[in-house]
């Protein structure tokens, strides 16, 4: 699980962070929350998650400030999903 913070509502972080996750072929969901934080849950091979990941990053680069990850357990998730 990891949380961005930032100037990360508005811009598009959700849908960017979408369109990637099916590039890369992995799976997950990312939501909004109400402290102005994104939230992202993503899970797939090692290599896709990174690139996933590291893309996202540059493409958001002036808009993430900070961001928190932590370990969850996986689930079984098919796709990737805006969640509202």
């Amino acid at each position: 699980m990891i949380y961005y913070c930032g100037r990360v509502q508005g811009v598009g972080f959700r849908v960017t962070a979408a369109g990637l996750a099916r590039r890369y072929g992995v799976q997950g969901w990312v939501r909004n929350l109400a402290d102005g934080r994104v939230q992202l849950w993503v899970q797939g091979d090692d290599e896709g998650v990174e690139q996933f990941l590291s893309h996202l990053r540059q493409a958001m680069r002036g808009y993430i400030e900070g961001e928190e990850s932590y370990a969850v357990a996986d689930e079984a998730m098919e796709g990737f999903q805006i969640v509202t």
